[in-house]
């Protein structure tokens, strides 16, 4: 206790004043980051936080159909082997990116990637096309754009 029967600074708790500055901070820091995160979703993907419109990989974009359909697993293996007419590509489809890229939130995308000497050789892409699982055995197919 001080002279005047005050405690000092250091005992002193914070004031109201500064606990709702505090959280008033708080508040706006978060609302920041998820401003920010939904600018980057939409310039990325061309969507707020919906399926994507466009997904970008290896220096391409591969868009969504305007009316897509969800296929099974099976049907996109079906559908990847036969999307390359060159023989000496391994069909095996694997996980290339997440939408969005985040590792808890983050949907897998899948493709069949052609090799980087058939890609230098005969001048393919990564990919023909790209699947992005919606569901446990649910796909949207991405076709190659540019």
């Amino acid at each position: 206790m001080t002279v005047l029967g005050t405690p000092p600074d250091r005992d002193r708790t914070p004031s109201r004043g500064r606990r709702v500055v505090a959280a008033l901070a708080v508040v706006a820091l978060v609302v920041g980051v998820i401003g920010a995160a939904s600018i980057a979703y939409r310039r990325a993907y061309g969507t707020w936080w919906q399926t994507p419109q466009r997904i970008s990989f290896c220096d391409r974009t591969y868009i969504a159909s305007t009316s897509p359909v969800l296929l099974t697993r099976a049907e996109v293996e079906a559908r990847a082997g036969s999307l390359w007419a060159i023989k000496d590509v391994d069909r095996t489809l694997r996980v290339v990116a997440t939408v969005p890229p985040l590792p808890v939130v983050g949907k897998p995308v899948l493709a069949v990637v052609a090799p980087p000497l058939a890609r230098q050789d005969k001048g393919l892409p990564c990919a023909m096309a790209l699947y992005l699982q919606m569901s446990a055995d649910r796909y949207v197919t991405f076709q190659l754009a540019n």
